[in-house]
This record gives structure tokens, sequence and C-alpha cells, in this order.
């Protein structure tokens, strides 16, 4: 019962990758690029991100709902000097209009344990510019590091230059 949701992402997540443009006009805003990614949660303490992400993107338009989509490579870090861990982390992201959409594999580690999680997140995005989410960890391992929470919430910016309005 409590992997419903990870599948029901990873199931949205491979039929918004599916989809194809049903007109033979190719245009640059459709190659996929490199989007930078940094944020910050909180999951019992604040935690700062950082990322790339290797995916679509395009602005909103008359016959377009805009919004991005890929796969991301980040390092999640927390301030703590007495208690400092790391998370390497990879994701598969889909931001669709309002509605936002992470599936997260998330290894936690303080260089001595290993602490690997699985995290569905969904929430709001403004257009693929900013995502605010709700997470879920889910533990794939007995022992965990203190201080990682089952819940996180999410702030994300995205810095993409075929969304900007500068272009």
């Amino acid at each position: 019962m409590k992997f419903i949701i990870p599948i029901l992402c990873c199931f949205t997540t491979v039929v918004l990758f599916s989809k194809t443009d049903s007109t033979a006009k190719k245009n640059a805003d459709d190659d996929m690029h490199i989007i930078y990614s940094f944020g910050c949660s909180y999951q019992n303490e604040f935690l700062a991100e950082a990322g790339l992400m290797y995916g679509w993107s395009a602005k909103t338009g008359p016959c377009n709902p805009g919004g991005m989509a890929g796969i991301k490579l980040a390092s999640e870090f927390n301030f703590s000097p007495n208690n400092f861990y790391i998370a390497p982390k990879i994701s598969a992201q889909a931001d669709l209009i309002f509605l936002a959409l992470r599936v997260n594999i998330i290894d936690y580690t303080d260089f001595t344990h290993h602490d690997i999680k699985i995290t569905p997140e969904i929430g709001i995005t403004l257009l693929g510019h900013m995502d605010i989410m709700y997470g879920y960890n889910i533990p794939t391992a007995i022992s965990t590091i203190p201080n990682i929470s089952t819940h996180r919430v999410t702030l994300t910016c995205n810095f993409d230059e075929n969304l900007s309005v500068l272009r």
C-alpha cells in the first residue's frame, strides 16, 4: 500500500516523457538542454540543494501550456557542523502549468552510514521557474541518519534560458 504513490509518480512521469509533438515543425525550444536548479528543503532542519537538470522546457503560448520535464542530478547538504551530512540524488521531474511532480532517489550519508530513501513529491509550480513541493521519504534501510524526517517541504528555483522573459 505504501508503494502506490511512488509507482503512480513513476507511471505519470513515464507517460509525460512518452508524449511526442504532433507538428512536424521543429522549434529550437524543443531541444533537450541543461537547466540549473537551486533550492532548500525542510525536514527537521534546513537543507540546501544544488543541481543540474537535463530536460525539455517551453514557454506558455496560445496552444502550449508550457512547463518543463527532465532528469536531475543534485546534492543536498545541511548546515550543522556537529551532524553534517550530504545527500546526492537523482530525480525525474515534470512541471506542467501549475502542477509539479518529482520522484527522487536520495542517498543521505554522514561518511560513515548511508540512508537511501525514495521520495515522491507533489506540489505547485510557477510555470517551471519555481516549485514548492511536499514529499514523503520512504526508507529503504533499517538504520537511519538522525534529523532526517519522513516528511519534507521543498522550494526549488530553476534557471532556464528557454523560460526566460529576457530572451
